[in-house]
């Protein structure tokens, strides 16, 4: 089987590291893998990528289509696998001849109506990274078949006195991880204010975006400069997260963010918004604090009851760890070979 993925663009984000990881473990399993990427970003991966043109408006740009169909000529993929919903009229053309997937990993509500055409009257096979994109999916009149993310096991490289020294925070007050790039999808701003409403709790932000320097400046205002720490991207950071009281994110929507997985996996405390891609696999008070979407002060609340509560942390992480452990990377890959068997096959 060979299996050629194609993103819009390279990064760092929970979809780049979802596709390389299924293209890992096809080339383990003996099949062979290729991700086509628009743009310059950076994409962390150890099988073969091909560099295209930057992705430009709704189909892509004639830079772009040209170097995809090159590929396609070239490499003569059994499967053609896009990612992200932006991709959807520049894949369907290709759809005549050889399968095409296109997998939704969450987006604004306006993502899901663009495509929604494309979707529905190209030879696409339409998939959601979990029942949050499928549902949003089914509002526009698409059907789609769930694949879910998966997590490996999670060692923990880091202890708290350890994570706070390397970052110079005080080792005896409470310390919670943001791993997340700082977008306005990620809404870290209002992570800072709810951390300002809770006295002594330091955070570190892993990952990098446009909202850094205003982000920056916020701190300043907010009198949190000694309680906070930009830490940019740091490669493999789900074994730092070992290393906190509490993960937390302020989403405004996700997929099905890996980033509350892995903290599970680490058995760390996991407190969040109640967004699209988190509260519709994560249940609030059994492996999770979930808040509503935009409301810092709840988000403080839920952040408070996990550090003063040492009874319910446990209950969250035992919970925590029970959700993790159905989300495997090896599940993840077999039911997407499954998947493409079948395409093939038909």
């Amino acid at each position: 089987m060979k299996v050629l993925f194609v993103l819009a663009n390279g990064g760092r984000g929970g979809m780049q590291r979802v596709v390389t990881a299924v293209a890992h473990g096809l080339v383990a399993a003996g099949h062979e893998a290729v991700i086509a990427v628009g743009g310059a970003a950076p994409l962390d991966a150890d099988v073969e990528v091909l560099r295209m043109h930057a992705f430009n408006g709704r189909t892509g740009g004639l830079a772009f289509h040209r170097d995809l169909r090159r590929a396609i000529v070239r490499l003569r993929p059994d499967v053609v696998h896009g990612h992200g919903l932006r991709l959807a009229l520049a894949l369907g053309r290709f759809g005549v001849r050889r399968p095409v997937a296109l997998t939704s990993h969450g987006g604004p509500k306006s993502s899901y109506r663009s495509a929604a055409f494309a979707l529905r009257l190209l030879p696409i096979q339409t998939i959601a990274c979990g029942v949050g994109p499928q549902a949003a999916l089914a509002a526009v009149g698409v059907s789609a078949t769930v694949i879910p993310v998966g997590v490996d096991p999670v060692p923990q490289v880091a202890t708290k006195d350890e994570l706070a020294a390397r970052y110079d925070l005080e080792p005896t007050q409470p310390l919670i991880v943001v791993p997340a790039r700082l977008t306005p999808q990620k809404d870290p701003h209002l992570v800072l204010a709810a951390l300002e409403r809770c006295a002594h709790v330091q955070a570190i932000f892993f990952g990098d975006g446009p909202l850094e320097a205003s982000l920056a400046d916020e701190v300043a205002v907010r009198g949190l400069t000694d309680r906070v720490r930009f830490a940019g991207f740091v490669p493999n950071v789900a074994g730092l997260l070992g290393g906190a009281h509490a993960v937390v994110l302020g989403s405004q929507y996700e997929g099905h963010v890996l980033a509350g997985l892995e903290a599970m996996a680490a058995g760390v405390p996991f407190v969040a918004t109640a967004c699209v891609g988190i509260a519709d696999w994560a249940t609030s008070g059994e492996d999770c604090l979930l808040s509503p979407v935009g409301d810092a002060e709840a988000l403080a609340t839920n952040l408070r009851s996990v550090l003063n509560d040492g009874v319910l942390a446990a209950h969250l992480v035992a919970g925590g760890r029970a959700t993790a452990a159905t989300y495997s990377s090896a599940a993840m890959v077999a039911a997407h070979l499954a998947l493409y068997e079948d395409l093939v096959a038909r």
